[in-house]
């Protein structure tokens, strides 16, 4: 059987001490549920973080409380998860690999994705990548969710141009964010009206019955993209398509709490018909295929959150052979969390 079909089915044999910074938060706290759900299981797990030490926590090992940073606590490690934000992993990283503390650190934040001598995972499309490394990145959320369907068209028919247009979740960009959207939803139920003023995390509007159409910073020399759209460029290079493959992105924030959508428009060398690729798809690890529409059957992110597979629908070909898809994947679990414990399952199985 293949890579696609099998991953999902592995069991993790044993793993010792391991060591999870964040998992206080969002992302942290889905990664500890996946663990567990996966049956990564350590036999000395250590939970730590900076805002929320002495707070207990649930893990697959039962109530943790949660420890400060210290160098030594990453001693004789065996892995290590950093989900804290690109910030904590700058911080710490080179110190834990400097002092030679643990085998393996897999970093969920954007702080190495783009150095040349760290591989950029996801471990159904290029596991081989990580072989003999010490420090593994995960990719961003929106990049996690598109390649899921990218890679068996790719593999298939040769990828030749992607066009993505991106509907992406508050919690994309933190709690807070998330935060202001609940408190702008709630005011609005309240009021009978959505504000017409606030903000939502770092961003000067509202996202309730708003479109916020730039994430992340924005610099000239990137001729009008976002950054959020040069990374996911970037990313799907580094990962599957080893080459320049033209890949222009568009991301807006959408006034959704948890789940990424995605329109993904695909010129292939080749001319599938929409039952080719629809089978493909099917048969694809980590895809599910939800694609009448005629029946209202379509992924969305009420019907995606806490799901693992990337939901496929709408699938359509132009006359010219381009492949349409709109896609939906849950932003924290396979957007995140799930690429890291899947590496882990490579590792450790």
């Amino acid at each position: 059987m293949s890579f696609f079909a099998t991953l999902g089915s592995m069991i993790i044999m044993q793993i010792g001490k391991t060591v999870v910074v964040g998992g206080s938060g969002m992302v942290g706290r889905v990664l500890l549920e996946t663990m567990g759900r996966h049956e990564i299981k350590p036999l000395n797990l250590v939970v730590a973080g900076r805002s929320s030490v002495g707070e207990t926590i649930k893990t697959p090992v039962g109530d943790t409380v949660i420890t400060g940073l210290e160098l030594d606590l990453f001693r004789d490690a065996e892995l290590v998860f950093m989900a804290a934000g690109a910030g904590v992993s700058r911080e710490w990283i080179p110190q834990i690999l400097g002092a030679n503390n643990c085998s393996v650190i897999i970093d969920l934040s954007s702080a190495f994705r783009y150095d040349d001598n760290v591989p950029l995972v996801i471990p159904s499309i290029n596991k081989r990548d990580m072989i003999g490394k010490r420090l593994i990145a995960c990719p961003n959320c929106t990049t996690s969710i598109a390649l899921m369907p990218l890679a068996p068209i790719h593999h298939a028919w040769s990828i030749q141009r992607v066009d993505l247009a991106s509907y992406q979740a508050a919690s994309g960009a933190g709690k807070q964010a998330l935060d202001d959207l609940d408190a702008q939803t709630s005011y609005w139920a309240q009021n009978g009206l959505p504000p017409s003023s606030g903000s939502t995390g770092s961003t000067p509007y509202p996202l309730a019955g708003n479109l916020l159409a730039r994430i992340d910073v924005a610099q000239a020399e990137w001729d009008g993209f976002t950054k959020e759209e040069m990374k996911t460029a970037w990313e799907s290079r580094k990962i599957l398509f080893k080459d320049t493959v033209p890949f222009y992105a568009t991301c807006i924030r959408v006034p959704v709490r948890r789940c990424h959508s995605e329109v993904l428009t695909v010129q292939v060398d080749a001319s599938p018909s929409v039952g080719e690729v629809r089978q493909l798809l099917s048969e694809s690890f980590g895809v599910v295929v939800l694609d009448d529409v005629a029946s209202h059957i379509y992924p969305m992110p009420l019907n995606m959150e806490g799901r693992e597979e990337v939901g496929c629908g709408r699938i359509r070909v132009t006359p010219n052979g381009d492949i349409l898809l709109w896609v939906c994947g849950d932003q924290l679990l396979r957007g995140a969390a799930l690429t890291a414990v899947e590496i882990a399952e490579v590792l450790y199985s």
